[in-house]
């Protein structure tokens, strides 16, 4: 790996709002490579946390599994995400938005398979999309607070509606006689 993504993965890191004004002008290419390593870390160790070693193929599985389906999702969220971006005023165009998520699973990445403390790696990958969103769209705080979370609300909202649908039994509802 080049010093240039050991000098990206620090400035992300520990110099957010920097580092995603330097990550402006990058083209997409750069963030697709960047995130592909850090992917491809998560997805071995997430794997190797999940997986006993009895079985070498299961674990080759496993890897291949975690890999193609966060590359699946998390362009699935950029892309519900920039329609909230673009609801706020974000006029940088779907690739900014791209760029914003898919450098802000960096800290989810490298810390997000650890049990327990994945979820600050989680909260820490939240906290850099706001600001590259608001970065690399040139959006205030607030606006970019917005985009990101409202879409997470609104995901957790349908969950525990399509939960409460799926755990309640039929049998067990009354109905009222309309006399």
């Amino acid at each position: 790996m080049s010093s240039e993504f050991f000098d990206e993965l620090k400035d992300l890191l520990l110099k957010p709002v920097d580092a995603f004004q330097d990550l402006k002008e990058k083209p997409i290419v750069a963030a697709l490579g960047f995130f592909a390593v850090i992917l491809l870390i998560f997805s071995v160790l997430s794997s190797v946390v999940g997986l006993n070693f009895a079985n070498p193929l299961g674990l080759v599985i496993g890897i291949i599994s975690v890999y193609v389906f966060l590359f699946v999702i998390i362009f699935i969220g950029a892309a519900i995400l920039h329609l909230f971006v673009y609801l706020v005023g974000g006029r940088g165009g779907v690739e900014q938005t791209i760029k914003a998520v898919l450098y802000a699973f960096t800290p989810s990445g490298l810390i997000g398979w650890i049990p327990f403390f994945g979820l600050l790696g989680w909260v820490w990958s939240i906290i850099l999309t706001i600001l590259g969103v608001r970065e690399l769209h040139d959006l205030s705080t607030g606006k970019a607070v917005i985009a990101v979370i409202l879409p997470v609300i609104l995901l957790v909202i349908l969950g525990v509606a399509l939960l409460s649908y799926l755990t309640i039994d039929p049998t067990s509802v009354t109905t009222i006689p309309l006399n």
